[in-house]
């Protein structure tokens, strides 16, 4: 391990080579995304921003060390468009006492956006994916069909909403997203589930009378008759 870690570490894993579990390229996008948030946000900020994005740093390292991004983090070299020293140099500006940002940790977090820890504290089910995708669609943000899945498109999806709404587009949602999402399609949705309704109905058409099943009929006179044309005894006393 002591000589496979010099290795490495002499080596460095930088550059278009550099291949990474999907996990660790989820936490790189994610931090990549803070900093851009951070760096157009207030400055009293953008400290804490980098904080968060320094501890997405160090979770790629606990979490998959033999990563190629985890190398060089820990060699300082660049990870796409993120720079671990220029990121942990601003994220030690943080105060540790409160401040003005970090006293007030809903506008803290509205800055940063949602994120996927926010998300999966949600809870949500097949069933519960499926409604917002349809949501999403009646407000023109295609997910991709309404499968019940969180993949790449509907992601995608929730990031458009988000833009347009001037959130911070992580793609992720929180509690009150979710509730401004559901709260915004609230009339559109119930009619797109009355629509829904009325298709599933089959239509009722009129059946066709049963088929004789004796072969009985009535006569000119009204006699019952069998169908050899012998009358029936005791429907009507005058048929004979």
């Amino acid at each position: 391990m002591a000589v496979w870690l010099a290795t490495s570490l002499a080596l460095g894993a930088s550059g278009a080579d550099a291949q990474n579990p999907p996990e660790v390229d989820a936490l790189l996008e994610q931090a990549a995304a803070i900093v851009a948030r951070s760096d157009a946000g207030p400055g009293e900020l953008r400290a804490a921003g980098y904080a968060e994005a320094a501890r997405l740093l160090d979770q790629i390292v606990e979490e998959n060390p033999d990563s190629d991004a985890a190398v060089d983090i820990l060699l300082g070299n660049p990870v796409g468009s993120l720079n671990p020293t220029a990121i942990r140099t601003v994220a030690e500006q943080q105060p540790p006492g409160p401040t003005r940002a970090t006293a007030d940790p809903a506008r803290a977090d509205a800055a940063l956006g949602a994120s996927p820890s926010d998300q999966a504290a949600l809870r949500l089910s097949g069933a519960d994916w499926r409604e917002l995708q349809v949501r999403l669609a009646l407000l023109g943000f295609d997910s991709g069909g309404f499968d019940g899945l969180f993949g790449p498109t509907t992601r995608t999806a929730i990031k458009q909403w988000q833009s347009s709404l001037g959130l911070p587009t992580t793609g992720y949602l929180d509690a009150a997203q979710l509730a401004q999402l559901r709260e915004s399609t609230a009339r559109a949705y119930s009619s797109w589930q009355r629509r829904r309704l009325a298709d599933r109905v089959p239509e009722q058409r009129p059946q066709a009378p049963s088929p004789n099943p004796t072969g009985r009929y009535v006569d000119e006179r009204g006699c019952l008759r069998e169908e050899d044309g012998a009358v029936v005894r005791g429907y009507r006393l005058t048929c004979f």
